[in-house]
C-alpha cells in the first residue's frame, strides 16, 4: 500500500507526484531545466540519490549519444559504412527506483527525489536548487556510500535496528536510548560523536534502500524510545549528537519523515520534545508525537501492525 493511502497519515492533497498544480508543476519543470548548469560540478558517481540516478538529467545529450563499443554505436558505424545494422535490441524494464529516458523529461522517480527539494523550500526553485547542491556536495563528502562496509562501536547494535514497516508500507527505524545502551562509552570513545552520527546515517541509508519512489513508498518512520533512559538530564555529548544529527537529516533527507513517536517519556523528560522541536522546521515538527509509558504500546499499534513490531514490543497475543 502507497503511504498516500495509508491509516494513520491524511490523504496526499497538491505538491506530490500525481497531484500538482499547474503552479508546482512549473517549478519542477524550471527546476530540471537548471540541473544541467548547476549540477555538472558532479562526476557520475556522485549523481545518484537515494537510489535515483540523476545524471540522465544534466546531461541528456550523453546519454542519448551511443557509447563507444556499444551496440547502438556498432550499428551506426555499420550503417555509415552502408553495412546492414542489427536488429534493435528489446526494451528492457526499468528499475524500481530509476532514471528517465533521454529527451523524454524526468522519470516518476526523479520527480518524486526533485518534488522532495521543492516542498522543502516552499517551491522556491533556487532554494530548492541550493539544497539539491548541498545535498549532493555533503553525500560526496560524508562517503554515505561507503558507510555500507564501515564497522562501528559494538555497543551500537543495541542502540537501534531497522525492522519491519508501518501500515502505510513505509520502513521503520528504532533508536534506543535506555539504560541497556551504552551510548556513553561511544560518545567518549576514539570516534567520539562523529561515529555515533555516521551510525545514524548508515541506519537511515538501510531506511531509504528499502523506498520505492515509482511505487508510493517515499517515507520512512522513526522511533525514538527512552525507556528507561535517565530523567533528569542528558549527557553533553548526546545532546550535541542530536543537533548535529537533525540539522543534518534536515537539510540532506527533506521531506523523508513519515511521522516520528517519541516513546516512554516521563512527563519530566518533557523538554526532551523541546530540544528535539527547537532545531526542527515547522513541517517536521508536526510529524513528532510524544507518548507516556502508558500511551507508547497504544500510539505504536496506532501507526505499526503488532506482526511488524520488533521482538522487544511483541506480547503474546500479537501472535495469536
Amino acid at each position: 500500500m502507497a503511504d498516500s493511502e495509508g491509516f494513520p497519515y491524511p490523504p496526499r492533497k497538491d505538491g506530490y507526484v500525481d497531484c500538482l498544480t499547474p503552479s508546482q508543476e512549473n517549478a519542477l519543470k524550471e527546476l530540471c531545466k537548471r540541473l544541467p548548469a548547476t549540477l555538472d560540478i558532479f562526476s557520475a558517481e556522485h549523481l545518484t540519490l537515494w537510489g535515483v540516478p540523476l545524471a540522465d538529467l544534466v546531461h541528456p545529450q550523453q546519454s542519448q549519444q551511443p557509447k563507444e563499443g556499444s551496440d547502438t554505436a556498432t550499428d551506426a558505424a555499420a550503417a555509415a559504412a552502408g553495412g546492414a545494422a542489427a536488429p534493435a535490441p528489446a526494451p528492457t524494464a526499468a528499475p524500481a527506483n530509476g532514471g528517465g529516458d533521454a529527451g523524454s523529461g524526468p522519470s516518476r522517480a526523479q520527480r518524486v527525489v526533485l518534488l522532495k527539494f521543492l516542498r522543502a523550500r516552499q517551491w522556491h526553485v533556487a532554494a530548492a536548487l541550493t539544497q539539491l547542491v548541498n545535498c549532493l556536495k555533503w553525500r560526496r563528502d560524508f562517503d554515505v556510500a561507503g558507510l555500507s562496509s564501515e564497522t562501528f562501536p559494538q555497543q551500537l547494535a543495541a542502540a537501534g535496528q531497522l525492522s519491519g514497516r508501518d501500515r502505510a508500507g513505509n520502513p521503520v527505524t528504532y533508536n534506543y536510548y535506555g539504560t541497556d545502551v551504552d551510548l556513553q562509552s561511544v560518545l567518549s570513545g576514539p570516534g567520539g560523536v562523529a561515529s555515533f552520527v555516521r551510525w545514524r546515517v548508515k541506519l537511515m541509508e538501510q531506511a531509504v534502500a528499502l523506498l520505492e519512489f515509482e511505487g508510493g513508498i517515499e517515507h520512512v518512520m522513526q522511533v525514538h524510545d527512552y525507556s528507561g533512559a535517565s530523567m533528569f538530564r542528558m549527557d553533553a555529548q548526546m545532546k550535541t549528537a542530536s543537533r548535529e544529527i537533525i540539522k543534518l537529516f534536515q537539510d540532506n533527507y527533506p521531506e523523508m519523515l513519515s511521522a516520528k513517536l517519541f516513546l516512554n517519556v516521563p512527563v519530566v523528560m518533557e523538554f526532551l520534545f523541546s530540544l528535539f522541536t527547537t532545531f526542527s522546521d515547522v513541517n517536521t515538527r508536526a510529524k513528532f508525537t510524544m507518548a507516556s509509558p502508558q500511551r507508547s504500546r497504544p500510539l505504536l499499534l496506532r501507526y505499526i501492525d503488532p506482526v511488524q513490531l520488533p521482538e522487544r514490543y511483541r506480547s503474546e497475543a500479537d501472535d495469536k
